[in-house]
């Protein structure tokens, strides 16, 4: 009879220990992992929601802003004019003039400041295009919402932190394998 032996290097034991070292490394304190991936999916849904318009759900200029617009900004599309709040909610850089970005250690908070576009623009802009204008002549176009409830957006989140985890178990077990 021929037997093969076959044991885990690392041991299923030493495994394990890595598993449930980074289960609470990682648990304990979410941010650098908001500094990465949850921050660059943040941004690869705010470029999607621009993209498409809101998901088709933004209403349309009306008819004499259309014209004015492709007449000194051709191209541009809507919320698009002059792309400060298209950077401050896209860029994955952060300290982009109007992003607001805060890791915490269990969330992450993503959006524009809107004291910065009241000190550029002496208009809190954002806000109005989030929510429209009290003359009602401004319909709101939301992109908070729809990023919230982005069915994207939180599959960007569980590849990207699937990928955090796999690579911090590595690591950790690297220290196994010498």
């Amino acid at each position: 009879m021929f037997k093969l032996d076959m044991k885990m290097n690392p041991s299923t034991d030493e495994l394990l220990k890595a598993v449930r070292k980074v289960e609470k490394q990682v648990l304990d304190d979410l941010s650098p992992y908001w500094r990465g991936g949850g921050k660059d999916a943040a941004a690869e849904e705010m470029t999607r929601i621009f993209a498409t318009e809101g998901y088709g759900t933004w209403a349309p200029l009306s008819g004499k802003y259309a014209k004015w617009k492709q007449k000194r900004y051709p191209g541009k599309t809507i919320l698009r004019r002059e792309d400060a709040y298209f950077r401050a909610l896209s860029w994955k850089r952060l300290n982009i003039g109007g992003n607001l970005f805060i890791a915490l250690p269990d969330q992450m908070e993503w959006g524009v400041d809107l004291s910065w576009f009241e000190q550029k623009f002496r208009y809190p802009y954002p806000a109005v295009h989030e929510y429209g204008n009290k003359a009602g002549t401004l319909p709101a176009r939301s992109i908070i919402p729809l990023a919230e409830e982005s069915q994207h957006l939180e599959n960007a989140i569980t590849k990207s932190f699937t990928k955090y985890i796999e690579d911090k178990v590595r690591t950790e077990l690297s220290t196994f394998l010498g």
